[in-house]
């Protein structure tokens, strides 16, 4: 109706070698422009050409079809065509409204809101959406220290883990010579994997939230085996 709403700044980047595309926007609304209904919001719409596209959010750490107008999803959508897959990466903007058959909104900003800069990133068919989507999603972040790197290099690393299908998404310290950490998988299906580390574990167990014992494991000289059901979250602690 010729009402300004908002003043908006929208950039993009693109990455060389990656199927993404990063969108940054700062918002800048007009408080009271808006309503107080749940339709009054400012949000950015994806729009895509088939009706029958399947669409799926995040939930638990794999993706699950969703047809109900009101979503919650932290990590991503997905938009799966023929013969194309967009992952919508969300950045903690959990809250998404299916406005049409081809259309969706992701809410940028309502009543109350304080934040006014929002990421977004449209990513084309990735192997492993969930776990890209933590991936990307991770800061860039740098520490000052009062010594050098040691002498074996410049990087080093504390544990991997050999399948994709397997999310590390807790790693914390325990006790004086322990980690813990958490896993789950992501693929919606059984999944053996193992978990490395950069020296042999002393011992390794399966705790529960609490730390409490479930049961003992045994690792090998690399690491620790890994079996997950599908969608299933375990939390392993492993002693150095």
């Amino acid at each position: 109706d010729g009402v300004e709403l908002a003043r908006f700044e929208q950039t993009v980047r693109l990455w060389l070698g990656k199927p993404m595309v990063e969108l940054s926007i700062l918002l800048e609304p007009d408080e009271g422009a808006l309503g107080s209904r749940p339709e009054d919001y400012i949000g950015c719409r994806w729009a895509w050409p088939d009706e029958k596209s399947s669409f799926a959010a995040a939930s638990g750490l794999c993706l699950q079809a969703h047809g109900s107008e009101e979503i919650e999803a932290l990590e991503l959508l997905q938009i799966r065509e023929r013969h194309l897959v967009a992952d919508l990466l969300t950045h903690g903007l959990a809250f998404h409204r299916r406005v049409a058959p081809r259309m969706a909104d992701t809410l940028l900003w309502a009543p109350g809101e304080t934040e006014r800069r929002h990421r977004l990133t449209i990513a084309v068919n990735l192997a492993h959406p969930i776990a890209a989507a933590w991936d990307h999603s991770w800061p860039v972040w740098t520490a000052s220290v009062e010594k050098g790197p040691p002498a074996q290099g410049r990087t080093g690393w504390l544990a991997k883990v050999d399948s994709s299908n397997l999310l590390c998404s807790r790693l914390a310290p325990s006790g004086e010579s322990a980690a813990v950490f958490r896993m789950a998988g992501t693929s919606g299906k059984s999944t053996h994997g193992e978990l490395r580390f950069c020296r042999a574990p002393v011992s390794a167990r399966l705790v529960n939230a609490l730390g409490d014992l479930i049961y003992d494991l045994h690792p090998n000289p690399s690491g620790v085996s890994l079996d997950l059901a599908g969608s299933e979250l375990i939390q392993l602690e492993a002693s150095f």
